[in-house]
């Protein structure tokens, strides 16, 4: 009698593990990436919704789960929080190519947003895509193909020119150390992509009158030059060192006769705009994201009056 009592209880734990696997348990819910419209009447903003499948592993691990289903959603709401809108919409169940949005921006005619898409949807995969405000005529800017890092995006003042860091993993056979990176420009269109600084350099931003920053390990000629470790026994002169370039997108030229140390006192000093697209257009109001469940905040620029306009959630803690 107890026999039986005890295989009872152990199939009334064990067939429910069994009868459950392959259910979607979830989702997760989260927000990023809030941006406002030109005249201040829109935040526009990405969400995502992650479907987690539930798997039985073996008697000893128990339960496990994945993603087996992933939404992400460029969307649109008012200021309050109302008048939640789909701009466009990225879904599939193809557990390798799940789409993910990173880095979203306005162009400063306020009627185009650019974006990094990683993953796969249709026919776009890891690039950078343009759509108009209203969700239509989506295209691909550029594809990245395998990439080590999000890239990230800077408009030039006038929305003509797109700045972008590239990023490659160094070369263990030539001692080359960790990630290297690059400059690259391209016109808004997706046209005319170049380097305009070799490895190692990196993007940084805008002057208030078109220039590229750019910091990059150089000599005192302006020149880049690779990280190297120990093994290449590669030793360069004192003057190689952390500095700031300029580049000029209409002449195409660096400009190399400022070899200052990179710091963010030099940045000022060269006209540097900050492109911030989390401050409203009258300048009274500020956006930001949390960690976790991704809520989105508004809030006076002066750190008042903060309202969470939007608050993702977990399946589970």
């Amino acid at each position: 009698m107890v026999k039986k009592t005890i295989l009872v209880v152990l199939s009334l734990v064990l067939i429910p593990s069994f009868t459950e696997a392959g259910l979607f348990a979830g989702p997760d819910i989260s927000y990023s990436f809030p941006v406002w419209s030109k005249d201040g009447s829109r935040i526009f903003y990405i969400k995502k919704v992650d479907h987690f499948k539930s798997t039985f592993l073996n008697f000893s691990s128990g339960p496990g789960e994945y993603i087996a289903k992933q939404e992400c959603y460029i969307m649109s709401m008012r200021p309050d929080g109302s008048d939640k809108k789909v701009i466009i919409k990225f879904i599939t169940e193809e557990e390798n190519h799940l789409p993910d949005i990173y880095n979203l921006l306005i162009l400063p005619d306020g009627k185009q947003l650019i974006f990094f898409l990683l993953g796969k949807h249709e026919k776009l995969e890891r690039c950078i895509c343009k759509v108009n405000i209203d969700g239509t005529n989506l295209v691909k800017l550029l594809d990245f193909g395998e990439i080590t890092r999000i890239p990230d995006l800077f408009v030039s003042p006038d929305g003509t020119k797109i700045a972008y860091t590239k990023e490659r993993y160094g070369d263990e056979n030539k001692d080359i150390i960790g990630s290297v990176f690059s400059s690259w420009l391209m016109d808004a269109d997706g046209q005319n992509n170049y380097m305009v600084c070799g490895e190692a350099s990196e993007v940084k931003g805008w002057t208030t009158n078109g220039y590229l920053i750019i910091s990059t390990y150089a000599d005192s000629e302006g020149d880049a030059k690779l990280k190297y470790g120990n093994k290449a026994h590669t030793t360069y002169p004192e003057d190689v060192m952390d500095r700031t370039l300029i580049y000029d997108p209409t002449s195409k030229k660096l400009i190399k006769n400022i070899p200052h140390y990179f710091s963010s006192e030099r940045i000022k000093s060269l006209g540097f705009v900050k492109y911030d697209t989390n401050i409203s257009p009258n300048g009274k109001k500020k956006l930001s994201t949390g960690f976790s469940n991704g809520p989105i905040y508004i809030e006076d620029v002066d750190g008042k009056n903060e309202k969470i306009l939007l608050e993702g959630k977990k399946h589970r803690n």
